[in-house]
């Protein structure tokens, strides 16, 4: 009797076949027999769970007997051009595979893009203001409020002596002394503040604000720091401004473009600081391409900072019609603007650090 070495035939079901079946979750080909039918399993890519269900009618049948597992040589490391036809051939699930990251990859893009990028939805304008509805943020703006109420006050009542041509005497000594005293107190304030704002407007807008203490120090550093910002941000505009002066028929453009020039440069000049760590570093160079990358952003912030710019040189402005009680409206609307200001500095500061994917 001789020993058969041959290979050995594959015991198969009479009348049962292989199929295929799409994953739900990323769309892999996997082929089953009928044998399974009913059984559970998992996706061999993204592991979530499959039901082996029973093909439709329609779907492509092939019998055990085209596997040919007892004919080892016909087995080919490469498929052939009608195999990678087949939709369960590896070329066409690779290709899938491929489809399937970069919808995922879209996917969070189009989440990152809604959540950093310049076009202010509702859902980020109500993440952003939503600081202003706490108690601690609503106390401080009225103790704001009250000492913008008092300077603004002290400031009209000394323009509309100087329009009622007063004297100089003693008595304009003692209310321009507490105009200063006044102004002083509540510019210093205000600067601490906003400068607690920018530092307290983390990635996620939800950040506790480290609102500064009674420390006049703390208050003095602030206002110095940002009264230089500001000279230096307005220097280009003096230089421009004082040539517009001589120029026939364009002297009336000499304030507009200091004040235009200083209101885009100093949100330049803060956030050049800010990243420094120094009231020296007035000027990142890679401040530039990081504003020209996070574009919308960008564009959003200098429209609410031009437009409040413009409505605070006007509630301010008005001063100089010498009436008083215009200042329980100018102290509070020059409070809350330059501390909402600040915080579009912070979320602006925060989109430049971690700009939006590009398509």
């Amino acid at each position: 009797m001789s020993l058969d070495t041959g290979p050995m035939p594959v015991a198969r079901v009479a009348g049962e076949y292989r199929f295929s079946q799409s994953c739900k979750l990323c769309g892999t080909r996997v082929d089953f027999t009928s044998a399974q039918i009913g059984e559970a399993t998992s996706c061999p890519d993204c592991f979530s769970p499959m039901e082996i269900c029973e093909p439709g009618p329609g779907q492509e049948r092939r019998p055990l007997s085209d596997d040919r597992f007892d004919e080892p040589e016909s087995l080919a490391m490469e498929a052939t051009p009608a195999e990678a036809g087949r939709l369960d051939s590896p070329e066409a699930l690779k290709q899938r595979a491929d489809q399937f990251l970069e919808k995922a990859a879209a996917a969070l893009r189009a989440e990152q893009r809604e959540e950093q990028d310049g076009r202010f939805s509702d859902a980020a304008a109500g993440r952003l203001l939503s600081v202003f509805s706490q108690g601690e943020t609503l106390t401080r703006l009225a103790a704001l409020s009250f000492l913008g109420v008092w300077a603004m006050g002290m400031f009209t009542w000394q323009i509309r002596r100087s329009l009622a041509g007063a004297a100089f005497d003693a008595t304009g000594v003692l209310i321009g002394a507490m105009t200063f005293g006044a102004m002083a107190t509540w510019l210093a304030a205000l600067a601490a503040h906003c400068a607690a704002m920018f530092r307290g407007s983390g990635s996620d807008l939800a950040t506790p604000i480290p609102w500064p203490g009674l420390a006049p120090q703390e208050w003095l550093f602030a206002l110095l720091r940002l009264a230089w910002a500001i000279i230096v941000a307005c220097l280009p505009g003096l230089a421009i401004g004082g040539t517009l002066v001589v120029v026939p028929l364009a002297s009336w453009l000499a304030g507009p473009a200091v004040l235009a020039i200083g209101v885009c440069l100093l949100p330049f000049v803060l956030l050049s600081m800010a990243r420094r760590n120094s009231p020296w570093s007035v000027y990142d160079p890679e401040l530039a391409g990081d504003l020209l990358a996070a574009w919308p952003a960008t564009v959003t912030f200098y429209q609410a900072t031009l437009l409040l710019a413009l409505v605070n040189a006007m509630v301010f402005g008005a001063a100089s019609l010498g009436i008083p009680w215009l200042a329980i409206v100018q102290g509070p609307f020059l409070t809350a603007s330059a501390i909402a200001n600040f915080r579009l500095l912070g979320w602006l500061n925060i989109a430049l650090i971690t700009p939006p994917a590009e398509d």
